[in-house]
């Protein structure tokens, strides 16, 4: 558990170093409460694929609101222009 700590950086390790030491008795404790405070950094987090299907949904979508702007221009055209 010691070596623990030193894979910690920044404001994990403040979290560390904050934690009630009376409560933590076993490494199951630890990854207990480890889990309990950053799980929603797994829930969140994106994977390279997931970020890129993202991103091609975006453009479909902006491809399909470009086409429809297109030709709602050209029907608002051809009424005005007759």
């Amino acid at each position: 558990m010691h070596f623990f700590q030193d894979s910690l950086k920044r404001a994990t390790l403040n979290w560390y170093m904050r934690l009630d030491t009376t409560k933590i008795r076993r490494w199951k404790d630890l990854v207990d409460v480890f889990v309990k405070q950053y799980k929603y950094n797994m829930d969140i987090a994106h994977d390279r694929t997931s970020l890129s299907n993202l991103e091609k949904k975006r453009r479909i979508k902006h491809k399909g609101i470009c086409l429809e702007m297109e030709r709602s221009s050209c029907t608002g055209a051809s009424i005005i222009f007759g």
